[in-house]
């Protein structure tokens, strides 16, 4: 009777406590929590995560971050914070990554920055 209904709310994410408390407000259930929690759990358990699959041709999309990493030494002996460049292209699931200091790639460091690369 209630199997549609708690199924809905599953998919919206909404947890056991939540659906049995809904249930015996709007719905006048009479049953005990545990029944809910048990079916409820029952359905988390056969209901994978959903995701979407994104498919690109090569050179089409690329996932790219610029960070800083942690302080190191240089080879002057300065503690510097090196830029961190990661890509990772949409077609492929290998990682491009580079580390430098920021003004060995200064277009890429303007560019993280808002201003406009000359």
């Amino acid at each position: 009777m209630h199997r549609v209904w708690i199924e809905a709310q599953v998919l919206l994410g909404r947890n056991a406590v939540a659906i049995y408390q809904d249930l015996v407000e709007r719905h006048g259930f009479t049953h005990r929590y545990n029944s809910v929690k048990r079916f409820v759990a029952r359905l988390k358990s056969r209901a994978p995560e959903r995701f979407d699959v994104l498919e690109f041709a090569p050179g089409e999309e690329a996932q790219v971050d610029l960070g800083q990493g942690a302080l190191t030494r240089d080879v002057r002996g300065r503690y510097r914070r090196p830029a961190l460049f990661v890509m990772m292209p949409g077609w492929s699931t290998k990682m491009r990554r580079h580390g430098s200091d920021l003004e060995r790639w200064s277009p890429v460091a303007r560019l993280s920055r808002g201003k406009m690369a000359k």
